[in-house]
This record gives C-alpha cells, sequence and structure tokens, in this order.
C-alpha cells in the first residue's frame, strides 16, 4: 500500500486541476496591476497576492523571463497575463486559478515566403510581424511580394496584415516556402447623414426648422474692401442689409435695414448680438479685422 501512495497524490492533483475550471469559471471582473522593472516570478506573485491566482511552471523558468515595467486598470485576467507574457521565452496555459508555465521551445530559423492576392498577384508591402514580438522585427513585403523574417521558436505564429485585405496569422513548417493568399476585405460603406445647422447669434438650429432667413458673411467678403468702419465693409456684400444714406428727420428710420422693415412704432434699429451677448454701443467702434463670421 504503501508504493500506492505516490501514485494516489499525483492522480488526485491532476484531478484537482481538471476540475478547476468547472468550479472556478468566475474570474475577477476587474483586475489593476503596476510594475516597475520587476521579475515575472514576482508579478506573478502579486497577482496571487491580490486576485487569488497560482503559477505552476516547468523548469527553471523565472530565471529565463525578461524583466517587466507596466501599468495597467481594469482589465481581466488574460489580458494581464498576456502583458507578462508579451516578448517572452515563455507561455502559459490558464486552467481555472492555476496559471501554467512552459518554456517554448528554441528554434533560430529564417522563414522565407510569398504574398499574394486571391488573383495569385504579388502584393508589395504587406506587414509580416511575429506574434507577440517586437515591432522593430516586423518586415514588409517586396514588390514582388516576397518576404524574409527571422524567428527564434518553435511555436512562432506569423501575423501577416495588410490594409486592404484580411489579417492573417500562420505556423511556419520547416523547410517549406510560406505562401500566403490573402483575401481581400469587404469595407461596407454606412449611409451618412449630414445636416446643416445655422448660428443664429444666441443658438444653433437646424437649418430646415429655422423660421427665418440667413446671409452669412466670412472674413474673405469683409475683406474685399479696406475700411475702418465695418458698416463701410458690410455695404453691398450682402442682399439683405441695406444702408439708408438718406434718411428724412423726425421720421422713425434706420440708417440699417436688415431684410425689411419689421416695427412701425418700435425702436427700428436692427439687434446686434456679438459671441452670443446683445451689443448695445456704437457699431462703428467695432474693429473689422475681429470678425471671423458674420451673419444677417
Amino acid at each position: 500500500m504503501r508504493s500506492m501512495k505516490p501514485v494516489l497524490l499525483v492522480l488526485l492533483c491532476d484531478c484537482l486541476l481538471r476540475g478547476m475550471p468547472v468550479y472556478c469559471q468566475s474570474y475577477p471582473p476587474s483586475l489593476s496591476l503596476t510594475e516597475n522593472n520587476a521579475s515575472l516570478d514576482k508579478t506573478l506573485t502579486d497577482i496571487r497576492d491580490k486576485y487569488g491566482f497560482t503559477a505552476f511552471g516547468e523548469g527553471d523558468w523565472p530565471k529565463l523571463a525578461h524583466p517587466l515595467t507596466f501599468s495597467v486598470q481594469h482589465v481581466t485576467i488574460r489580458q494581464l497575463l498576456d502583458i507578462c507574457f508579451d516578448n517572452q521565452p515563455l507561455r502559459y496555459q490558464l486552467s481555472g486559478t492555476a496559471i501554467l508555465i512552459s518554456i517554448r521551445p528554441l528554434k533560430d530559423a529564417w522563414v522565407h515566403g510569398f504574398v499574394l492576392n486571391e488573383k495569385k498577384e504579388p502584393v508589395p508591402g504587406t506587414t509580416i510581424a511575429v506574434e507577440g514580438g517586437h515591432p522593430s522585427d516586423a518586415v514588409s513585403s517586396s514588390e514582388g511580394g516576397e518576404f524574409r523574417i527571422h524567428i527564434h521558436y518553435a511555436d512562432t505564429r506569423l501575423l501577416i496584415s495588410n490594409v486592404n485585405y484580411e489579417t492573417q496569422e500562420l505556423l511556419p513548417e520547416d523547410g517549406k516556402d510560406l505562401t500566403v493568399l490573402l483575401k481581400e476585405r469587404i469595407v461596407e460603406l454606412i449611409d451618412v447623414s449630414v445636416t446643416a445647422s445655422m448660428h443664429t447669434g444666441y443658438q444653433d438650429v437646424k437649418n430646415e426648422t429655422s423660421t427665418g432667413s440667413f446671409s452669412k458673411v466670412n472674413n474673405d467678403l469683409l475683406n474685399r474692401k479696406v475700411s475702418p468702419n465695418i458698416l463701410d465693409r458690410m455695404d453691398g456684400v450682402t442682399s439683405s442689409v441695406i444702408f439708408n444714406k438718406n434718411i428724412v428727420t423726425g421720421t422713425n428710420a434706420s440708417s440699417i435695414s436688415v431684410r425689411g422693415r419689421s416695427t412701425i412704432f418700435a425702436n427700428p434699429e436692427p439687434l446686434i448680438v456679438i459671441d452670443n451677448f446683445p451689443y448695445t454701443g456704437d457699431i462703428n467702434n467695432i474693429n473689422p479685422m475681429m470678425w471671423k463670421v458674420l451673419r444677417c
């Protein structure tokens, strides 16, 4: 019976690990962690202490791992582990609350291949990158669609991406050129509705819902005339504004008429609004060089 104890212990551990996904599927929805030049072993220890995920590894993996510096907030456990194992000579598998770590098999080799479209034509300018690798290690296909990229591990997967084609993920085969056939990306056009609006001086209103008429005078129109007086510059620029130069003394008339007369006995002077506020001063004192847009 004594010889059966180690076997029973191994079987018990195996059953516990296999049973973890069944009873431990409820992961913390949001994780946050900050590390500064910390080892992977320390980082995984912090994850265990804060969130209860325990790491199990084979061999002398802590000595192979690179130090980590990052700060993340409100991420999932898989997103956090992807950051920890990014560009590492290790890989992980999440089984319940157990993080199973294994050493990636080394393989120093060059991968040669061609990138073609569905018509078997070369696709230049396609990016070929190592999954989880450094961006500086990525290469681009030549005018003939040819590429050559260096890999360091046997389980390396290549990401082939092009703005006009769908991204592919491939595992290179030993001693064989890689031929990548890209599928053209189908972009669905979405109907866009553009609604024009007008600023009345107080608010923005849609053109189709406004009850009045508007004329827009931009800075280019104002600068057609040279004058220190803004009224002189506006004269003759738009048909909606009329300058009454022959006013009979004693009559209720205004020197400026905007789209006709709106009153008989009340104040006939137009309402002037500057930056959403009524202006009651002398309009001749306004510097015409300050204006960007006038609306009448």
